[in-house]
This record gives structure tokens, C-alpha cells and sequence, in this order.
């Protein structure tokens, strides 16, 4: 599936399912999957390491869940598909500060940075 299609999938779903390794060895990664997930502001149920990087961002920034039990998942899915049924679909993430990983911030933060290491070479 190309990337335009993949966008519109995103975008019409109701919730992203995030695949990750849990297990601690995994604490410190990040893919960039999670930050195309964000970007879409669709609610990101992961299966990861809770207390790694994905979990702290996803709770940080209010945007989705880690669950990793598989009694949790379906008692969570279940709760989704009722709210489906019911049309009374939401959840109460609010995306939080997430725009600051677009990809237009992110080039600026890059751009920035790169002056000052110019700017320190020149003064070396």
C-alpha cells in the first residue's frame, strides 16, 4: 500500500494499533511510527514496554494507551466496540503539545540547531 493510502487509512480509523517490543531492552525506543500515529490525533493503543519511551510519551501527551495483557486489550476493545455501536464513540485524550513533532517543527528545531553549530565553528 503506497503512503497516500496508508494516510487516508490513518485517518479513518477510529483507533492505531502500535506494535512494540516489551521487554525493558526496548525502554529508550522510539520508532517513528508513533509520531506519524500522533500526528494523525487517532487514539494509539500500543503493545509496548509501559514504562519505556513509548508509554511515557503516549501519557505525557495524553494520546493513547500501553496495555499488554490480553485480557486488558479485549476488555478495552470490547469498551470500544459498545461505544461504537452505541454512536457514543470517544475518548478522552486530548493530543497534548503534540504539534510540536510536525514535521515543519521539527525542520525548524533542525535548522536552529544547525545555526548554532555553524555559529560555534566559526568562532573555533
Amino acid at each position: 500500500v503506497d503512503k497516500d493510502e496508508i494516510n487516508k487509512i490513518q485517518k479513518n480509523s477510529d483507533l492505531l494499533l502500535l506494535l512494540a517490543w516489551n521487554s525493558p531492552l526496548a525502554a529508550g525506543t522510539l520508532t517513528a511510527k508513533i509520531f506519524e500515529y500522533m500526528g494523525v490525533k487517532k487514539p494509539i493503543l500500543a503493545q509496548a514496554y509501559k514504562f519505556g519511551e513509548i508509554g511515557k510519551l503516549l501519557n505525557k501527551h495524553d494520546c493513547g494507551k500501553v496495555i499488554n495483557e490480553p485480557t486488558e486489550i479485549a476488555i478495552f476493545l470490547k469498551k470500544c466496540i459498545n461505544q461504537w455501536k452505541n454512536k457514543n464513540y470517544h475518548f478522552n485524550f486530548k493530543f497534548e503539545g503534540i504539534s510540536k513533532f510536525n514535521r515543519i517543527n521539527q525542520t525548524k528545531k533542525i535548522i536552529e540547531e544547525y545555526k548554532v553549530l555553524k555559529y560555534e565553528e566559526s568562532q573555533n
